[in-house]
Parts: structure tokens; C-alpha cells; sequence
């Protein structure tokens, strides 16, 4: 489903969100908070880190102006919660309407993220005073990771829009039909469980509600992804299109540059994918393991194998953080192996961004790294014919593929623990 079809999205709310990675309904309903704050519960600014969203309570002490223009102000106030006498700015550009409410002596909760601009500085709260709340006073409030993109308030309303266009609500209810009777009716339940999940996450009504749904898309991801595996061996076009040249002692060759020996279950793995990837058929496996048991180190390996087999790898992940985490991990190994790599997410620079894509198309990239957005680069590559090479995906998290709809029906794949290896 296009953006466009969602009420409060034109063209230039399009690029902002774009410039996020965000370029469909379910790459939205899919951008998570980094952080839930609780509107019930001011803190102090001792406790509060650079660059966070915090809601604060403090009382006017001082009223000053910034510049001759008088378009800007400061505000002094004394921290409210703090024990001892603290004190902290609050400075308002462009909005001189707001300062005749300012008055010594007067208390306001105000909801802001500690600026590095200054020591205990707010740049443009959200303001109200304490004897007149009524958006800074109960709930829970959820911040994304907007990079002064998108509003708080705004992106928060496209989201809820996103849910009622895909006739979604709070309201959710799931049905107790008999899915052994009733095959349709399992699947509409696991589709309303995915949703309400995900309704949860933007916006629950207590912390542990929010952390509750969290824990619970982590389990529907697995129950989808094996769903999907199933789907795949059943509808999948089995016969290989791409094929993969054998590069001899390529696991050995890969053993020794990660420096520590691969366990038995590794070495299994690696030796199943590559019989997979050298086989007349695409591969239709599930690899599991715990946390810490080196899945990684197998999905590097299946990046490094494609690579050194002349072929392209995309990597997606479904945060910045972990994608840059996976992409420095990976570049250590992929230096030793002559393999050029790339990190592309919304940070990226524009110049950075084009040259990256135009070595995606000519081939002088063979592994890149990145967030959801990776999902439009890889489509647009693939529509406009670019790609010299045919592109390998590895998925952190099936969610990222099953909320795009870029995989079901392509090819069959690999899940290994949370990876998708195609």
C-alpha cells in the first residue's frame, strides 16, 4: 500500500519520510519507538541524558530576551523535583506569543529532550502549566527516532492513521474460531494478532503493556516466519536462475580470517547452505540457535561465499544501531577477503547515497548493509535493470520481510534463528 493513500501524507511528507526509510504503509506501522515516557512522572534534570526526550516540572525564575528582534526568549526555572535547588533553560525560537504566559514564580511541565547546545538547555518544549494539564498528564508518550524530520505529534497521528486505513483500532478483538475447522479464520486471527500487536507497541497504555507487545512480536515473527518457510516450499519456484561457482577452500579461507575455529554446528550449517547454494534447487532451509551461539558467523559467511562467487549481498536489519553493529563486525572480516562493503541508512549523506547506489549498479559493491530502506533500493534496482548482479537478501528479523510483502512468492530462502538467507 502507497503512502499516498494515507490521510495527512502529500508529496513533501512523502520525501520526510523517505529520508527515514520509511516508503510504504508497513515500513510506518513498522518504525518503532526508541523510547516510552511516562506523562504521570516528571524527572529531574540530574537524571536526564543529552539528547532524550524527558518530561520535566520546573518553576519560573527569570524571563529573558535572546536577541534584539525579540523573536526569542529563555525561560529559568527551578527544577521542581530535584531535592536540592537545580535549575535549567528553556529557549523558544520563533513562538514571542508564548512568553506572556511566563510569569515568576509559576509552575509549567515542560516535554523536551536535553539539548547539546548548552548545559540543562530545552530547545522549543511542549509547555502547560501545572494548574491547567491536559496533554502532560497521564499516558504514556512514545519517541521515535524522527532526526528532526517529522514532528513527535504529527508522525504519531500518521501512524494511527496508517492503522485505521488498514481497518485497524484499538478495538482490535480476536476471534475464537476453531482454527483446525477453519483454516481462514486462523489466518484472519493471526493477521488481527500481528496488528494489535503492533497497535500496542505505538500505543500502549502502560510501560508493561509496550514491553508485553515487544515480547509478543517477537514470538508472532517466529510463528509467521515458519508460516512462510511452509508457503515457500509449497508455492516457490524451486529451480535455481542464479547459480554460484564453487570457490574452493572458501570455508577454510574464512576460518582463518574470523580467527577462532567454527563449532560443529557452524561448520554443519555452512556446509549445508553451501550444498544448497551449489544444488539445482533454492534453498528451503531453517537454521536455529540461541542467543550468542553464532548465527552471525554463518550469515557472514553465506555474505562472504556469494561475494567471492561474483555475486551481491543486501543485509537488512531492523534498526540504524544494528545494522552499523552487523556492518562493522562484517568489514573486518570482508577486508581480509578483498570484499568491498557499504552501510546505507537515512544518515547517510546524499553524495554518499549516490555514489553508494552507483556502485550497486555497476558491481563494484558486493555487500551492503542497511536498515527496512534497503527494501526500495533493492526493488528500484531491480526495476530499472541496474544491478549487474543478482542481489543475495540476509533478513535480521522476518518482520522487516513479512511487513514489505517483498519475499513471499519469490524465491525460497533460509531462516536461520532470525535471519532469512535467499
Amino acid at each position: 500500500m502507497k503512502l499516498s493513500e494515507i490521510k495527512g501524507i502529500g508529496a513533501q511528507m512523502e520525501k520526510k519520510l523517505g529520508a527515514l526509510g520509511i516508503a510504504t504503509i508497513g515500513d510506518l506501522m513498522s518504525f518503532f519507538p526508541s523510547k516510552y515516557v511516562d506523562l504521570g512522572l516528571p524527572t529531574s534534570v540530574l537524571n536526564a541524558e543529552e539528547g532524550q526526550f524527558y518530561l520535566f516540572e520546573g518553576e519560573v525564575v527569570r524571563v529573558k530576551e535572546q536577541n534584539s528582534r525579540k523573536i526569542s526568549f529563555s525561560i529559568t526555572f527551578r527544577d521542581s523535583i530535584a531535592v536540592k535547588p537545580v535549575f535549567f533553560n528553556a529557549v523558544f525560537f520563533n513562538q514571542p506569543y508564548l512568553k506572556i504566559q511566563f510569569e515568576i514564580g509559576k509552575r509549567f511541565r515542560l516535554f523536551s529532550k536535553i539539548s547539546d547546545a548548552g548545559i540543562n538547555m530545552l530547545i522549543n518544549p511542549t509547555i502547560e502549566p501545572t494548574d491547567n494539564l491536559k496533554l502532560l498528564t497521564k499516558g504514556i508518550f512514545t519517541v521515535y527516532p524522527l532526526k528532526n524530520e517529522i514532528g513527535q505529534r504529527t508522525f504519531k497521528k500518521l501512524v494511527l492513521e496508517a492503522f485505521i486505513h488498514s481497518g485497524c483500532n484499538s478495538n482490535l478483538q480476536i476471534s475464537n474460531s476453531n482454527c483446525k475447522d477453519n483454516e481462514n479464520a486462523c489466518i484472519k486471527n493471526s493477521e488481527f494478532a500481528l496488528y494489535d500487536t503492533l497497535y500496542k507497541i505505538h500505543f500502549p497504555k502502560t510501560f508493561e503493556e509496550g514491553e508485553r507487545a515487544v515480547e509478543e512480536l517477537s514470538a508472532i515473527d517466529f510463528a509467521m516466519g515458519l508460516k512462510t518457510y511452509q508457503n515457500s516450499k509449497i508455492s516457490a519456484v524451486r529451480t535455481r536462475k542464479t547459480f554460484y561457482c564453487n570457490c574452493e577452500k572458501a570455508k577454510d579461507n574464512f576460518e582463518k580470517v574470523i580467527d577462532f575455529p567454527l563449532t560443529s554446528s557452524q561448520s554443519r550449517a555452512i556446509d549445508d547452505i553451501v550444498g544448497d547454494m551449489l544444488g539445482c534447487n533454492n534453498m528451503s532451509r531453517i537454521i536455529s540457535g540461541d542467543v550468542g551461539s553464532g548465527k552471525s558467523v554463518v550469515a557472514y559467511f553465506a555474505l562472504a561465499f556469494a561475494s567471492m562467487a561474483g555475486k551481491q549481498t543486501a543485509y537488512m536489519c531492523p534498526t540504524e544501531i544494528l545494522a552499523t553493529q552487523q556492518y562493522e563486525k562484517f568489514k573486518i572480516i570482508a577486508d581480509k577477503l578483498n570484499i568491498s562493503t557499504a552501510l546505507l541508512t537515512s544518515s547517510t549523506k546524499s553524495a554518499d547515497r549516490r555514489a553508494i547506489l552507483s556502485g550497486l549498479g555497476d558491481g563494484t559493491i558486493s555487500a551492503i548493509f542497511g536498515t527496512q530502506s534497503l527494501a526500495v533500493t533493492v526493488r528500484a534496482l531491480g526495476d530499472e535493470n541496474r544491478a549487474k548482479k543478482k542481489l543475495m537478501l540476509i533478513l535480521n528479523e522476518t518482520r522487516i520481510a513479512l511487513l514489505n510483502g517483498i519475499l513471499l512468492g519469490v524465491i525460497s530462502f533460509v531462516i536461520v534463528g532470525s535471519y532469512l538467507l535467499l
